[in-house]
């Protein structure tokens, strides 16, 4: 069967809500098939962030793209952001972070 689920259902995978045992059902099934739309994963992150009252709605985006881009690049990736709040998230969604501080000069290569 083919689902199609948006993100309020998606987030259900991951919290335990009414309707999180039938989101698992469909997921799981190795007869289903699921889709999701490009911008879903924007969303989820800004759902978490609600809950968590830190990230505003871009700065969700910020982050969703980010970790999407992780997972499809094989060379790692540092994330960078002088937003206190969202390298917090970046850093608790596993990403590798680099803080910027306010004056402080680095040296590249």
């Amino acid at each position: 069967m083919n689902f199609y689920l948006d993100s309020s259902a998606l987030v259900k995978l991951y919290i335990d809500e009414v309707g999180s045992d039938r989101i698992i059902e469909i997921v799981f099934s190795e007869k289903n098939n699921v889709f999701i739309s490009k911008i879903t994963g924007a969303e989820v992150v800004a759902a978490f962030s609600r809950r968590r009252r830190t990230l505003r709605g871009y700065d969700a985006v910020q982050l969703a793209s980010a970790l999407t881009l992780s997972t499809e690049i094989n060379e790692g990736m540092i994330f960078i952001s002088a937003d206190i709040d969202l390298n917090g998230m970046a850093k608790a969604e596993g990403l590798v972070v680099e803080d910027l501080e306010i004056g402080e000069k680095k040296q590249f290569p």
